[in-house]
């Protein structure tokens, strides 16, 4: 893999290093990631895909180095959470996202488990009542889904989407004990 490198000062330095692994779960494949600050990217797959996975990475500016030992905590609190149990997430979370997206990520991760809220609901909690729409492309957007909740997020007339597919989104509502 070439190593990728951008300008800064007029000399070239490395990319930051992105530590991931992956693990599979009823869901599917899921590929996780974090940076020198705290976890940048959640994926959820059909099928094991590292090279989509690795592509995600470095098109976000970081370099890839696989490291299951260093993601240890991540895949144990998914596999707390796929077992029913809720515990509060134990590292850090770096997502880069637009002010207004951050906002209302900061808003899904304070769903609680089992819970719900509906996008006109988020777009009032950031003062931003008549952005339902937007509160709906940043849930599109969130790079962390499940660990940021956006599965929590559903349309006022009932499920609204999801962008691992109506079917992820459905079962782990069905895992939280939640009914539509």
């Amino acid at each position: 893999m070439k190593d990728i490198l951008k300008k800064t000062g007029g000399r070239r330095a490395a990319c930051p290093k992105a530590i991931w692994s992956s693990g599979i779960y009823p869901i599917g494949v899921i590929y996780c990631a974090a940076g020198p600050r705290g976890l940048i990217a959640l994926w959820i797959s059909p099928s094991l895909d590292d090279g989509a996975f690795v592509k995600r990475i470095t098109g976000g500016g970081y370099e890839p180095v696989r490291d299951a030992v260093a993601l240890k905590k991540v895949f144990d609190w998914l596999d707390r959470y796929f077992a029913g149990l809720a515990s509060p997430f134990p590292l850090p979370l770096d997502p880069q996202g637009t002010v207004f997206q951050k906002a209302v990520w900061k808003a899904i991760a304070a769903i609680p488990r089992g819970e719900v809220r509906s996008y006109s609901s988020i777009a009032a909690a950031i003062g931003r009542p008549k952005a339902a729409r937007a509160v709906g492309g940043a849930c599109a957007a969130n790079p962390i889904p499940v660990i940021v909740p956006c599965h929590r997020v559903i349309s006022a007339g009932g499920e609204g989407g999801y962008t691992g597919g109506l079917h992820i989104k459905r079962a782990l509502l069905r895992l939280e004990g939640v009914r539509l």
